[in-house]
């Protein structure tokens, strides 16, 4: 396990077996997002995870929570590229077009991270994941996150995933949070094989 803010590496990286690169968990007054660059090849086996769920905007307790984009105190509860179920206000942010925010905290829980990865070429067999915390009994978890990745050659069947995260009772009828945002831009898709496995729903409880 790595955790780690920054990285640019000139040659090659490779997250092996179960390996794990992360963050450190965001403060009430600080925030960590993941900025990584490889000017080689970027490897992520398949038991491997690039992960930044739960290291988005915080939450603490039920009236103590934090949200994008700007680290408001009470702001945006449970919300990133949607809103949390029942909300009366727009409460969105960021754009799909670059995927670079955090997801908001909600009570007890936090969002999603943010990741951004610019490689020569990245091989994803494993996952890539910024996905909001559980939440608190039957209060919604976390927004979802951010992934944006940038490369020439994207190949593997690995996948992304910035999913809200579901209300902690898991019941279909409480509070569901936001899902994130995934941007991927690569000159060569051919190679990759889970073209249709974007993972950035709202986090519903089950049904």
């Amino acid at each position: 396990t790595l955790i780690a803010s920054y990285m640019n590496v000139t040659g090659d990286v490779s997250l092996d077996g179960e390996s794990l690169l992360s963050v450190p968990s965001a403060t009430r007054t600080e925030l960590h997002r993941l900025e990584m660059t490889v000017g080689g090849t970027l490897t992520v086996d398949a038991a491997a995870r690039i992960d930044a769920s739960g290291k988005g905007y915080p939450g603490f307790g039920y009236d103590d929570y934090y949200g994008g984009p700007e680290f408001g105190y009470r702001k945006n509860r449970s919300c990133h590229a949607g809103v949390m179920s029942g909300g009366s206000a727009d409460c969105t942010y960021g754009r799909y077009e670059h995927a670079r925010f955090a997801g908001s905290g909600a009570r007890y829980t936090h969002g999603g991270g943010a990741v951004s990865i610019a490689a020569g070429s990245l091989v994803l067999n494993g996952v890539v994941a910024a996905n909001g915390s559980i939440g608190n009994n039957d209060y919604a978890g976390g927004a979802g996150g951010s992934i944006h990745v940038e490369t020439v050659t994207l190949s593997g069947d690995g996948h992304f995933e910035a999913m809200g995260g579901r209300n902690g009772d898991n019941q279909a009828g409480d509070e569901a949070s936001g899902g994130g945002r995934i941007s991927v831009y690569a000159t060569d898709w051919d190679g990759f094989l889970s073209k249709d496995r974007y993972f950035v729903q709202q986090g519903y409880g089950r049904a």
